[in-house]
Formats: structure tokens, sequence, C-alpha cells
């Protein structure tokens, strides 16, 4: 089975996932809204399927739209010209042209799209829409912090100044050539620029150095698509074998048409491969074109070291993860001074029931009773719904009579977020 992109996998575990009718709401969907940065809404009806894709891309490390308006990820992560198992879709809805449909693609053929989406007929399904009618395919982007981490272990391997005599580069700083410091300053490598450049790349900033391997290798490379660790060994190659052999190296691995361009092709082939195996095939063809250089026998032993750390860093390079969902809610735990009653929990009441649904029709002939498991989780079943309801209707009664206690008008503050 090919690998798939972790927000897909999550969103197939909430597959059946239903709206419950009447005053009770489902704490599956409303977790949705919670995960994707709506704590305010509690109730299932509200439209949900951009909450439903917030929510998986939160709980797989990747940042949302922010919104729930389904149009909000038509200016959202990278844009894709074909679609990609995985990759967001959107739709239009009605007449409206604010209005649309938003889900992720599980997969495709010539003629229609399949889409694992929320809300959809008011439940996490699988639905067919005609693939003209899709407004535009998305994919997720690495945040900030993985290049971060990919930058950081870049600079261990490069250090500082280097100028050596038989380096075909010229002198490096931070691993950075002065040909490419030219580009980056918009200032060609001509004679009469040669004293400045090489003045100006000899104290080069640590944000200046930052600025150039973001722009010139992480973006150009096309490594926030990637999986994060391959992601990290992309950036790498990226920088000391140059962009586009690191991109055909990358299509090489994977197994797709190599044309030095990272397109709709390339990155599903590299997210149906599993990163840590893709890396391994990867490394084979960088060590191949280090020895066909005729400096190998110089440098070799240090590129062969370079290798094994950015493989190294590359395997333990992995996304931010959020709060782990709550296995009774499925949504994201957080910490609370109210207690729950044991009572209220279904994960005991189940544990209950198994146990008794096991014992009682082997202990009851003993003392003169014939139960049947059936029964018992008949009870079982009986119980849970009472505790569901019963839920429901205290909820219900506290907010009336909180609402009827009120006395000052709710209001709006503004709150200012330092990052």
């Amino acid at each position: 089975m090919p690998h798939q992109p972790g927000w897909l996998q999550l969103a197939q575990n909430q597959l059946g996932v239903r709206e419950i009718a009447g005053q009770i709401h489902e704490p599956l969907i409303t977790g949705y809204f919670k995960d994707a940065g709506h704590q305010a809404i509690r109730a299932d009806e509200v439209p949900w399927c951009a909450a439903f894709v917030g929510a998986m891309l939160q709980r797989a490390g990747y940042a949302g739209s922010g919104s729930l308006m389904a149009r909000s990820y038509l200016e959202w992560g990278a844009p894709l010209e074909a679609p990609v198992i995985g990759a967001v879709v959107i739709f239009p809805r009605g007449s409206d042209p604010s209005a649309g449909h938003v889900g992720f693609i599980a997969d495709y053929d010539e003629n229609s799209l399949l889409v694992l989406g929320g809300n959809q007929q008011d439940a996490v399904t699988l639905k067919r829409f005609p693939r003209d009618l899709a407004l535009s395919y998305r994919w997720p982007l690495l945040g900030q912090g993985v290049l971060n981490s990919a930058l950081s272990n870049l600079l261990k391997l490069e250090g500082g100044w280097v100028d050596h005599p038989a380096d075909p580069g010229g002198a490096t700083n931070y691993g950075i050539t002065i040909e490419t410091y030219g580009r980056a300053i918009k200032a060609g490598l001509v004679v009469e620029n040669g004293e400045t450049l090489h003045a100006g790349l000899k104290t080069i900033s640590l944000k200046e150095v930052a600025n150039i391997y973001r722009t010139l290798y992480w973006q150009s490379a096309a490594c926030p698509l990637l999986p994060a660790p391959l992601a990290g060994f992309h950036f790498d190659c990226a920088v000391n074998q140059g962009v586009s052999r690191a991109v055909r190296f990358l299509q090489q691995a994977a197994g797709a048409g190599v044309d030095g361009e990272i397109g709709p092709e390339t990155l599903g082939k590299v997210w149906a491969e599993e990163p840590l195996r893709l890396i391994s095939h990867y490394k084979a063809l960088r060590l191949a074109q280090y020895q066909s250089l005729k400096t190998y026998p110089i440098f070799g032993k240090g590129w062969r070291n370079r290798l094994t750390h950015a493989e190294a860093s590359a395997r333990n390079l992995t996304l931010p993860r959020p709060v782990q969902p709550d296995k009774e809610t499925d949504t994201m735990t957080t910490t609370s001074t109210d207690r729950k009653w044991w009572g209220e929990s279904l994960t005991v009441w189940g544990a209950i029931v198994t146990a008794l649904s096991t014992l009682l029709p082997v202990l009851g002939p003993l003392i003169g009773l014939d139960i049947s498991s059936e029964m018992i989780e008949q009870f079982g079943e009986t119980v849970a719904r009472l505790i569901q309801l019963f839920g429901g209707l205290t909820g219900t009664a506290m907010t009336l009579y909180g609402r009827a206690r009120a006395t000052s008008p709710l209001t709006r503050r503004e709150i200012g977020l330092r990052v």
C-alpha cells in the first residue's frame, strides 16, 4: 500500500463521523472546530468542511487557513496544476461566489475526484465530484520551524570562512560562494566587483546568510512541499551540489520523470514513498556524483562524512507535533481544573460492560441466573445513551441558567500576541 500524507491518514480515521440530530452535538465534530482554532463553536450544525480540513492539518503538524470559509483555501499553501492524492481541493457551492466546499483528494481519474471531506451529507465521507468543478488544488507548506532546524544542521557542516585552493567553487563563508553572494545582492561577478564581493562575503551577517539559503535554496528547490525529513536532506543537496541537480536526484530516487521541475507527478511519487527509504536512494545518487569528480581524492572523505551527517540530521527532522487528540473525544486535550466523574466516561462503561458480558454468563448459572452476553450488551448500550442524554440536558439547562443570571453584556476585547 502506498505511503500517504499524515493529514490524509488522520482524515481516513474519521470516516463515518456524523452529526447528531437534535440538541446533542457530536463531540468529534465540535473537536474539529476547536483544533482548527474556533473553540467558541459548540454546535455540529455550523458548516464544518473547512473546520475538518483545518483540524486534520493541525493534527498532522501543518497550519490550515485559519478560516471556516471553504474558499479561504484558495489562497493557502502552494497551487498545483493537477490533482495529487492528499491535496486540498476547493469547489464552488451554489451560485454564491463566497460559498464553497473543501476536502482532501483520496483518489482521482480523468473525469472525477474522490474527495474525503467533512460535512458531506452531514458526515465525514468519501464522495465523487466532477473534476471540472474544482476551483483549485493546493498543497501544505512546511513551517518556518522546519527550515530553522534544517538550516541549523546545515551550518554545522559549512562552518565559516574557507578558501581552499583546490576548491573549484572558490572562497566560501557559511557555505555561500562569492558567485552566490553576488547573485543574492544583485551584483554580477565581474572583475571590477571582485574585491567588493570578497569583502562583503567575508563579513556577511547570519541574517543575510539565512535569507540567502531560504530564497535561493530552500524555496528554489521546493523543499517546503516535501515531507520534513526529506526536505532537510534535499536542502543539503541543493546547497552542496546545486538546486537543479538536487531536483533531478529527487526525481530519480522517487521514480518520477526527470525534467528538473517538481510538479504534480513528482510530488505524487515522493509522497507515495516512505521518506527514510527515499533518502537512502537519494544518498546513493549523491555519493555517485561525488565519486565522479576529479577532486574526490581530496574532498571525498569530507563529502562522505557530510552525507552521513545530513542523513542522520534528516532522520531526526520532524514536524512540530500538536497536542495529541483525547482518546474519548478525538479533540485536543487541554488542562482543566474540572474533574469528570468516572460514571460520565463511555470508555469506563465500555470496559465494565465487556467484563460483565464475559463473566456473568459463566457465573450466572452457579447462582441460579440465566444471563446472556447479548442481554448485558443491550443493557450497556441503554446506559450509554442515558449518560449522553443526561449530559446534553444538563449542559442545556446550565446554559439557560447562566444566560438568565448574566448581568453584563458581552464585549469584544483586543488581545495582542507576541511571536
